[in-house]
C-alpha cells in the first residue's frame, strides 16, 4: 500500500474506484483525510488544475482498461465517486498556501516567553501545582489516562516536535505522510490507544488559540494537526494486530493465542511484517528492541516449527532470514539468550530410529550464504560474540566445518604450500649451494633462486610493508593498525614487523648470512655479474644492509610449529575468517538440504 501523500489524482481515483467495486464501506473521515493530503500535494503545482477535464479523461481510461467488464453501473459509480472528490477538492484548493504563510509567520515570530508558555505552565500558577506544561495541562484535563504514556523528560521535545510537524506538513506533504505512518507503527509498539490522539490535538489547538487571535493561524494549526492525528489514528488502527498487542504483555501464552488464529500460509508474515503505506515494522525485531524477550522467544519457536497440509510444508526459516538478514547480529547484540532458541529451531530430528540412529537435518543455508549468494558474515558475528558454549552448538559446528572443508582449507593449504616452497628455495640458495667448490652451474642456480626470491617474494613483502607504512607518512600520530585487506594471515603480519627492524636484526643475528645479491647493490651496474658470481665474505660496511629474506622466512616458520590446541584453533579461526572476503566464497558451493518429508 502506498502512502496517501504519494498518490496523484489518477491513482487516488483509481484506488477509490477499485475499493467501491469491492463493495467496501468507507466513512467520510477516511475520504476527507485522503482529500486533505491530495489538496496539499496539488497546492505545490504552479499550473492550473482542471478537475472537470480529469473526469472525462479518467472515464475513458477506465473503459480501455476493462473493456469486457465495464458497464453502466461502473460508470455511475465512477461519476458518483468523482463528484464527491471534486466537491471536497474545490472547497479547499487555494487555501493551503495562505494557511502555510500564516502559520509560518506565527511560529517565526515566537519569542522565548511564548515558546515557554506553549511548553510550560503560566508563571502565575501556584507552586503547589508544580511546573506543568500548558499543552499537557490541557491534554491531561481532557484525558487523564494519558499521563501513563508520557515521560516528563521528553515532553518538551514532543511539544516542539508537534509545532515543527504542523509546518512541515504544508511544506513536504509526501514526506510527512511517510514519516507519520512510521510514527504510527511505533505507537502501536508502545501500546498507545488511538482514543488519546483527539484530546491531544484539542489541547494543542486550545493552547495556540490562547496565544493568538488570528483566524488564519488558528485554522492552519488546526487543519495541519488534525490531519496528522487522522493519519496516526489510521496507522495505529491498521497496525494494531493481535501480535503487537501480545508483545506488550510479554507473555508466551498470549503470543501463542494471538498467532493461533492465523492460517499456516500467512503465519510467518504476521510475525515478521506489519505495513501501513510504505512503512513497515517487524513485530519480531520490535519485541527484541523493547525487551519483550518472552514474546520474541515464542515468535522464533513458532516460525521454526514445521507444519504441513496435504500439498505443502510450511517452515518460516526462509521468510525469517529474508526479512531479517542481520538476525544473528541483532540477537548477539540485544538478546544473546535467544540464539540457543534460534539454533535449536534450525535442527529437525526424525522420530524414527533406524539401526540405533535418527535422521537429522540442519537448515544452515542462510548461515552460509546471504540473499545475494555471497558469503554470510554469521560466523564472524558469532566469533565477535565470544561465547565458547554457543560455538559448540551442533548447528554452528556443522556450518563452520562445512566452510572449513569446502572453502577455507584450500586457501590455507595453498598459502602454506607457497610459503614452504619459497622457504625451500631460500634454504637451497643460502645453505646447499653456497658451500663447496665454486662451479658455473652452482652460481647460475644460485642466481636463479635469488632472482626468484628478490623479484617475487621480496617484492610482495616490500609492497605489503609499504601499505603498512603508508598511514604513517601523512599523519603525526596515527593509530598502530594494519589494513586488514593486506594482512591475510599471521605469518604476513609477523613478517612485516620483522622487516621493519631489518638493519638492527641483520647486524645482530644474521651477520653470518651471505647474500651477494645485496652486496652487488652498491657497486656500479657494469660489475653486476662479476660481483654476483663471486662468493666471498661480506665486508663490514656491507653488513649494515638489511637481510630481508632471512628475517622474513625464519620468524614465519613459527605458525608451522604450533602444537598447542588453543593456538591451533586460533589459527583455524583465522583461516575461516580469510574466507569471509568477497572473493572467498562462491554461491555455487554445494549446500543442499535434505527434504523435509
Amino acid at each position: 500500500m502506498r502512502p496517501l501523500g504519494s498518490l496523484g489524482p489518477f491513482e487516488l481515483c483509481q484506488k477509490r474506484f477499485l475499493r467501491s467495486r469491492k463493495r467496501r464501506r468507507y466513512t467520510d473521515q477516511s475520504a476527507q483525510e485522503e482529500c486533505d493530503v491530495l489538496v496539499l500535494v496539488l497546492s505545490k503545482n504552479t499550473e492550473p488544475i482542471a478537475l472537470s477535464d480529469f473526469r472525462a479523461v479518467m472515464l475513458a481510461t477506465l473503459r480501455s482498461l476493462a473493456p469486457k467488464d465495464w458497464d453502466t453501473e461502473h460508470e455511475v459509480a465512477w461519476n458518483w465517486l468523482w463528484e464527491n472528490v471534486e466537491r471536497i477538492l474545490k472547497g479547499q484548493l487555494g487555501k493551503p498556501k495562505s494557511l502555510e504563510r500564516a502559520l509560518t509567520h506565527f511560529i517565526a515570530s515566537w519569542s522565548e516567553e511564548q515558546a515557554m508558555f506553549f511548553r510550560k505552565a503560566c508563571g502565575k500558577l501556584p507552586m503547589a501545582r508544580g511546573v506543568v506544561r500548558e499543552l499537557y495541562k490541557r491534554f491531561f484535563a481532557l484525558a487523564p489516562s494519558g499521563q501513563d504514556f508520557f515521560k516528563q523528560s521528553s515532553t518538551y521535545f514532543l511539544a516542539d516536535r508537534v509545532v515543527e510537524m504542523t509546518v512541515e506538513m504544508f511544506r513536504e506533504p509526501r514526506k510527512m505522510v511517510q514519516e507519520i505512518s512510521g510514527l504510527g507503527l511505533r505507537h502501536v509498539g508502545w501500546g498507545i490507544p488511538p482514543e488519546l490522539f483527539g484530546p491531544y490535538t484539542s489541547g494543542a489547538v486550545e493552547s495556540v488559540r490562547s496565544m493568538t487571535t488570528d483566524d488564519n493561524t488558528q485554522s492552519a494549526f488546526r487543519f495541519s494537526l488534525s490531519l496528522i492525528a487522522k493519519i496516526l489514528v489510521r496507522a495505529v488502527s491498521e497496525g494494531s494486530t493481535l501480535v503487537m498487542r501480545a508483545i506488550n504483555t510479554n507473555q508466551e501464552s498470549a503470543m501463542k493465542k494471538a498467532i493461533a488464529i492465523a492460517p499456516r500460509g500467512k503465519r510467518a508474515m504476521e510475525l515478521l511484517n506489519i505495513s501501513v503505506g510504505t512503512q513497515s515494522i517487524s513485530p519480531l525485531f520490535w519485541s527484541i528492541e523493547s525487551g519483550s524477550l518472552n514474546s520474541a522467544r515464542a515468535m522464533i519457536v513458532d516460525l521454526l516449527t514445521i507444519r504441513a497440509d496435504r500439498d505443502v510444508y510450511y517452515y518460516g526459516c526462509d521468510a525469517m532470514f529474508t526479512r531479517h538478514p542481520d538476525l544473528i547480529l541483532r540477537l548477539c547484540n540485544d538478546a544473546s539468550t535467544l540464539l540457543w532458541t534460534l539454533f535449536d529451531g534450525l535442527v529437525w530430528r526424525s522420530r524414527l530410529v533406524q539401526d540405533g540412529q535418527r535422521r537429522v537435518n540442519y537448515y544452515i543455508k542462510h548461515l552460509v550464504q546471504d540473499l545475494e549468494g555471497n558469503f554470510s558474515p554469521a560466523l564472524k558475528w558469532l566469533a565477535h560474540h565470544k561465547d565458547p558454549r554457543l560455538v559448540s552448538h551442533g548447528v554452528v559446528m556443522t556450518f563452520a566445518d562445512l566452510l572449513w572443508n569446502r572453502v577455507a582449507s584450500y586457501q590455507f593449504l595453498l598459502g602454506r604450500g607457497y610459503f614452504l616452497f619459497t622457504l625451500l628455495v631460500f634454504i637451497t640458495s643460502q645453505s646447499f649451494l653456497v658451500p663447496g667448490e665454486e662451479r658455473l652451474w652452482r652460481n647460475i642456480l644460485t642466481f636463479v633462486c635469488r632472482c626468484f626470491l628478490y623479484l617475487v617474494w621480496l617484492y610482495t613483502t616490500v609492497f605489503l610493508g609499504k601499505s603498512f607504512c603508508h598511514p604513517f607518512s601523512f599523519r603525526c600520530t596515527p593509530p598502530p593498525w594494519l589494513p586488514h585487506r593486506w594482512m591475510h594471515s599471521f605469518h604476513e603480519e609477523f613478517g612485516q614487523l620483522v622487516c621493519l627492524d631489518g638493519p638492527e636484526m641483520s647486524s645482530k643475528h644474521f651477520e653470518a648470512q651471505q647474500d651477494p645479491f645485496a652486496w652487488s647493490s652498491v657497486p656500479p651496474c657494469d660489475q653486476f655479474v662479476s660481483q654476483l658470481l663471486e662468493v666471498e665474505s661480506p665486508s663490514p660496511e656491507w653488513r649494515r644492509f638489511p637481510r630481508p629474506l632471512g628475517q622474513d622466512h625464519w620468524p614465519q616458520e613459527f605458525p608451522h610449529t604450533l602444537t598447542s590446541s588453543p593456538v591451533a584453533n586460533r589459527r583455524g579461526g583465522r583461516q575461516v575468517d580469510e574466507a569471509a572476503n568477497p572473493g572467498g566464497y562462491q554461491s555455487a558451493m554445494p549446500c543442499s538440504h535434505r527434504s523435509r518429508r
